[in-house]
């Protein structure tokens, strides 16, 4: 069985107990407001969890029969499960995890308030609404928030300082894309968008941090084309990502390279602008591949001399921008994390998976000398929604010491 579709199960063992609670504090909350049974309210509850939960099931049973070119688990385009089931079940998923920590704050009030004794009248009165108020603007709050941040993509611009004393490299720009991921879920509207985004901007300097396809070879020949004959003064620099190696190692390397991109595998690359020189750094850090701590120094040492250093990676891993740190390098440009992709908001703190990989998994962030750039990419991994992390493109503007 895929790794997806063992994430994908795990994730729904470990959600229902959580659906159950917070189904049935609903389904009470309803009836003491509307004077319903509750048990016809905590029926409509389980009938509520059992349509999401109709996506588990037709995975295994898709799985267990063969077909796993099946709409939910393959496909070329989107289909009527997808929107019966497969977005449905992350939208509730969201909307769980968003409302989960209000539900138990609610609980330790209500807590608090039976031992206070003299609050108690007031808080089971306003309880109830408290929870159906909270739940229903999570709801429609995610709803919202899943379309605009999965089917519409953005340019992000970054203004960098980098210390470097050479204002002949003031003003340069950078665009840096990654996890385009062309797939179903990318492909049509938004696949088009972005590559409005990637041709409208010339820059100085076009780099790609790696994951073209998703999987398989189907969307290859259709990704490359919109990276094919790319415009940048100093020329386009890409790097392998994990979806690359896991659809076509080879292929897609040799593809960009015969469309105008320079494919750099643990690699220096070295360009001049205004008589100052500008060094590349490729390296392969994926999960099928990768490079050792010790060879990372190594590599990292034997650079050329430059002006200016960057170091172009997939994953933005905290040793890739440790040693880099330590090397001197000005700029890590990374991709791999989708943003975050789905990042929660308990409280107002943002919360991703992404954030346990690596600490710098979003956005620009400093480390000593060094700034980290994560671009979000476009496209998805294991769910097919984006939240609170919008798809991008980024654009970056190098300001350079005077």
């Amino acid at each position: 069985m895929p790794w997806a579709v063992r994430m994908f199960l795990i994730v729904s063992a470990v959600a229902l107990p959580l659906y159950l609670y917070v189904g049935f504090r609903t389904a009470t909350a309803i009836a003491a407001i509307s004077g319903s049974p509750p048990r016809r309210a905590r029926l409509w509850a389980l009938g509520a969890i059992g349509w999401l939960y109709l996506l588990p099931v037709l995975y295994v049973g898709f799985w267990l029969g063969g077909n796993r070119s099946a709409p939910l688990l393959g496909g070329t385009t989107l289909g009527l499960l997808d929107y019966l089931f497969n977005f449905p079940f992350w939208w509730g998923l969201i909307v769980l995890l968003e409302t989960l920590p209000y539900f138990l704050l609610l609980e330790a009030i209500g807590l608090v308030s039976r031992m206070i004794g003299a609050f108690s009248p007031f808080w089971r009165r306003w309880a109830p609404r408290l929870r159906v108020a909270t739940l229903s603007c999570i709801a429609l709050y995610a709803a919202v928030r899943i379309y605009l941040d999965t089917f519409t993509v953005d340019a992000t611009s970054v203004s960098v300082q980098t210390g470097v004393p050479a204002p002949e490299l003031d003003s340069l720009t950078i665009t840096l894309a990654a996890d385009i991921q062309v797939d179903r879920y990318t492909n049509g509207d938004k696949i088009r968008r972005f590559e409005t985004l990637f041709r409208a901007h010339r820059c100085d300097l076009l780099l790609f941090a790696g994951d073209l396809v998703t999987n398989g070879k189907g969307f290859i020949a259709q990704a490359s084309a919109i990276m094919a004959h790319p415009d940048s003064r100093l020329g386009a620099f890409a790097v392998m990502g994990d979806h690359d190696y896991w659809s076509d190692p080879n292929g897609i390397p040799q593809i960009l390279r015969s469309s105008g991109w320079t494919f750099l595998t643990d690699e220096h690359q070295v360009v001049e602008h205004g008589g100052r020189r500008i060094l590349l750094s490729g390296v392969t850090y994926i999960y099928s591949q990768r490079i050792s701590e010790s060879e990372l120094r190594a590599f990292l040492s034997a650079a050329p001399p430059a002006d200016l250093k960057i170091l172009l990676v997939h994953q933005p891993a905290e040793m890739l921008v440790r040693l880099a740190a330590e090397a001197g390098y000005h700029l890590v440009l990374a991709g791999h994390t989708h943003g975050g992709q789905i990042v929660l908001h308990p409280f107002g703190v943002p919360v991703a998976p992404s954030i346990f990989e690596t600490p710098f998994y979003r956005g620009a962030q400093r480390l000593g000398n060094t700034t980290v750039v994560v671009t979000g990419g476009v496209g998805q991994s294991l769910a097919p929604v984006r939240y609170g992390a919008p798809a991008e493109l980024t654009y970056i503007t190098l300001r350079t010491a005077r």
